[in-house]
Parts: C-alpha cells; structure tokens; sequence
C-alpha cells in the first residue's frame, strides 16, 4: 500500500480536495477509460468528471485510512459498465443507428484492438516475472508514479530503479517479439 494514496491525504477542511485528486489521478483513470475501448476525448472527459462527482457527493462513507485508488477505480468502472450498458439498450431496442454512429465515429477502432491486445500479452508476462519486478512495471507505466517514489517505496536509489524498469521492458520487447509483434523503439 502506498501511504501517499490513503485518502486522509487528500482532505483539506474536512473535505475531499478533488483539485488534488484530478491532479494525481486524471491520467491514471484516462487510461483505465481508453483500456476499456472508449475513446471519445468528450465521453472520457464525462466519465472522469461523474466519477470525482460520485466520490464527492459520497465522501462522509469513505474510510479515511483506506487507499483511495480502489474507491476511484470501482466508480470508474461502474461508470464504464453504464455506459457500454447504454448502447447495449439502443441497440435490443433497435435503434442501431444510434450503434453505427459510434463505431463510424471512432475510427480508431482496428488500432484500439491491437492496443488492448498488446496491454493483454503485456499483463500475461508480467506474470512470470517476479513480483517485484511486476509491482515496479505495472506503478511506473500504469499507475504513473514517479521513479522517486517507486525509490522510496522499495528503499532502492532511482538509478536502480532505472535499470530495472529499462531490463523489464527489455524482457517484455523480446517476449512481444517471440510472439510476433513488431515492437518500436
């Protein structure tokens, strides 16, 4: 558990800072958002937005010494789930139009396959790796903590910290390799 997460850190006043939240977590949920197959800058910006609403209008039931990340990711993905829900309902309904106009609307549907397809066989190899390496992986590109606070966290200097992230990645380029993938960079 990363102490700097716990959600008495974001409360001024008695009151959740939602400033200090967006800051810290916007590109961590835009992520979780684009991983799920929406795309649309407009529906992600809503989803994000409802989600600080909800953790708003819910923060007397939140347990100040608990990780807020999980609270975030669980709004987060019922947000996710209403929403596809919508469209599921359009389409048994049979107002497919209203489907089409998504799809057409997103263009980038074949790459965002391929994206989530990779992030998939990404996630299956760091599961043979050992759990440090995983856990250092997965708060440094998914998380997006700094290499300062994954230091401080595993009483590593950042140069450490460096070189892990830089032989991880490695492995995983030659494994996405083995696979068939053509990797840049």
């Amino acid at each position: 558990m990363n102490k700097e997460d716990l959600i008495y850190m974001y409360i001024d006043n008695g009151k959740v800072n939602l400033e200090k939240i967006a800051d810290e977590f916007s590109g961590y949920l835009w992520k979780i958002i684009v991983n799920s197959g929406i795309t649309q800058s407009d529906e992600i910006k809503d989803i994000i937005s409802d989600t600080y609403l909800i953790l708003w209008n819910n923060q007397e039931k939140l347990d100040v010494n608990k990780p807020l990340s999980p609270y975030l990711i669980g709004i987060v993905k019922n947000l996710i789930k209403r929403y596809f829900d919508k469209f599921s309902r359009k389409i048994v309904e049979g107002n497919i139009e209203d489907y089409e106009n998504l799809i057409l609307t997103d263009c980038k549907i074949e790459e965002n396959l391929e994206i989530k397809e990779i992030n998939y066989n990404i996630l299956k190899i760091l599961n043979t790796f050992k759990k440090e390496e995983k856990d250092i992986f997965i708060e440094f590109y998914y998380e997006e903590r700094k290499v300062k606070e994954i230091a401080e966290k595993y009483n590593f200097s950042e140069a450490k910290v460096k070189t892990k992230l830089h032989r991880i990645r490695n492995k995983i380029r030659k494994e996405l390799l083995k696979g068939g993938y053509s990797i840049n960079g």
